[in-house]
């Protein structure tokens, strides 16, 4: 099989400038007590969400220790390991969070073993949602700081995460994620589990290699710095927050456009969701879209931006029935 395909480690950071600290404890928050998009989940003693490696078991905790072991340049670094749903399919489902968390550690390990570094303080959360065709997509949430304790210096050191071509920091933490992959394939399911894949996609899709479905989920709350294209009255006296917005895929260079919508939930506090029905788009169509957007909130500026949305789904099932689609010669017709 192709071992690209085994697992994805997506590197994000926050800065600390601006309300870099804010926007972080927004993403630790909706890490907590989201499991996907739709549910919130509640913490409760036992059932604790974080695996504390020496940054904390809660999102103020943690966010208070970023605070205080930020860099001039890094609050936060935010990773996200996500192995192939279709390779999990294998594992028994009673073992999965255990493998998930297994894969994260390890990999943490071998990363910072070859870096010739002791293990920063970190903390980790595992989510598990489905994906599109219903298969089961456990993955773990990662935040380190951005320094580290250096006993050689006696102080703590920025933590760098480097990619240049003699010290690709990025392609060494793909490379441990998929040595440990394999490893672990090998412990829960069999020395055969290579074989048993390559049968599935053989029988599956014969000509087509399969992608691993990215979820926005998966990828840090885009923080938006303009004031909402439109706000919406909600049940409850909540008031809705929408922007356009732009999201990058997390498995490939493409983009999606669609609805960042952000609300005030009593108990739990500010919450956030990208509703992103028009993907698979190159940076310059995701671009020429929401400027299509903007363009009709301008002529029609009493336009409920629910309207907006629902013809944003319909633009995405247009081009997605096309042969190629190139998302051109976009009507102002709404």
């Amino acid at each position: 099989m192709d071992r690209k395909l085994s697992v994805v480690a997506n590197v994000k950071y926050q800065s600390p400038k601006g309300k870099g600290a804010a926007q972080l404890k927004g993403l630790l928050r909706y890490v907590q007590y989201r499991d996907d998009r739709d549910g919130h989940i509640p913490q409760r003693r036992g059932l604790e969400r974080w695996v504390d490696r020496g940054l904390g078991s809660n999102f103020q905790t943690i966010a208070a220790n970023c605070e205080e072991y930020k860099s001039e340049h890094v609050q936060a670094f935010t990773w996200v390991i996500n192995p192939n749903p279709d390779l999990i399919a294998f594992v028994p489902e009673k073992k999965r969070e255990q493998f998930i968390r297994e894969l994260t550690e390890t990999t943490l390990e071998q990363f910072f073993e070859a870096r010739e570094m002791e293990v920063p303080e970190y903390a980790y959360a595992i989510h598990r949602r489905e994906t599109g065709d219903h298969r089961d997509n456990p993955h773990s949430h990662i935040i380190l700081p951005g320094t580290y304790h250096s006993w050689a210096d006696g102080s703590r050191l920025p933590l760098y995460m480097n990619r240049y071509k003699k010290e690709n920091h990025i392609e060494m933490l793909h490379e441990a994620a998929q040595q440990q992959m394999d490893i672990l394939m090998q412990r829960y399911v069999g020395l055969d589990w290579e074989q048993r894949y390559d049968a599935l996609m053989a029988e599956r899709q014969p000509s087509n290699e399969p992608e691993i479905e990215a979820s926005s989920e998966t990828i840090p709350l885009i923080i938006p710095t303009t004031p909402p294209d439109a706000v919406l009255s909600m049940a409850d006296d909540i008031q809705l927050q929408v922007w356009i917005g732009v999201q990058e895929d997390l498995l490939t260079e493409k983009q999606r456009v669609g609805f960042i919508c952000r609300w005030e939930e009593p108990e739990i506090g500010e919450q956030q969701e990208f509703l992103a029905p028009i993907d698979h788009l190159t940076p310059e169509q995701a671009t020429a879209i929401t400027t299509h957007f903007h363009e009709i909130l301008a002529i029609k500026p009493d336009l409920d931006i629910r309207g907006l949305m629902e013809y944003s789904m319909e633009l995405a099932e247009k081009y997605r029935q096309a042969e190629s689609p190139k998302y051109d010669g976009l009507s102002l017709d709404l």
